[in-house]
């Protein structure tokens, strides 16, 4: 979708994923939905300084935009 927003499917669940930057120090560690506490080092998603922040559930309105978008593909 953009730079700090992406659709994942976990267990056969879509989800759109939003990304944060890393909070200012002295926070060294985030929450992130994928990998849980990590140390702001490891916080690192395609070559950036951001983690996963937070997930929700798509609606039946988002799963059709993204399986619309993925038979184009």
């Amino acid at each position: 979708m953009d730079d700090y927003h992406q659709y994942h499917k976990l267990n056969d669940i879509w989800y759109l994923i939003t990304f944060e930057d890393l909070p200012p120090p002295p926070n060294d560690y985030v929450t992130d939905v994928f990998q849980g506490l990590i140390h702001r080092s490891n916080a690192t998603f395609k070559a950036r300084r951001i983690y996963a922040a937070s997930k929700k559930q798509c609606s039946k309105k988002e799963i059709q935009f993204i399986l619309n978008q993925l038979s184009k593909q």
